[in-house]
């Protein structure tokens, strides 16, 4: 049998008006799912410290570029000192412009051959489409789709 721990993941996420900047209001980048399965797309983050961070770079394979972004876990009520657990994926609203994300448009985001993170935005029905096959929707506009 497979072990599920060592097959590919991919996150996507069906971005919102607040995601994009369509809304025009501010937010500290996309909430991403404290699952698992998307949290080991990222750096490993030291949950004993106060807000802990890590600079990345992204590929874009549509651009053929990597691009800077952050993944911070904004952990104030873990330790009891604020109001916020959560993480999020920053410094990314440029590239999302760039890449011409309108609400409604799928992020994905995976590893590719290289190790390296990689993202993608797109409609649905041209191309980013999530695969039907072993699928988790979750919360927040998020599918999970491991192969």
């Amino acid at each position: 049998m497979e072990n599920r721990e060592n097959r590919s993941v991919s996150a996507f996420k069906t971005l919102s008006a607040t995601d994009t900047g369509h809304s025009r209001t501010h937010q500290s980048g996309i909430l991403i799912p404290k699952d698992a399965r998307i949290l080991r797309l990222f750096p490993r983050l030291n949950p004993t410290a106060v807000n802990p961070d890590a600079n990345m770079h992204i590929r874009v394979p549509r651009l053929g570029v990597f691009r800077p972004a952050r993944f911070v876990f904004y952990n104030t009520k873990d330790l009891g000192i604020g109001t916020r657990s959560e993480y999020r994926l920053t410094q990314i609203a440029r590239l999302l412009r760039e890449l011409g994300a309108v609400p409604g448009d799928q992020l994905k985001l995976s590893r590719d051959n290289a190790g390296d993170l990689s993202l993608d935005v797109g409609a649905e029905d041209a191309s980013i489409v999530v695969p039907d096959v072993d699928k988790l929707v979750l919360r927040g506009g998020w599918t999970i789709a491991v192969d």
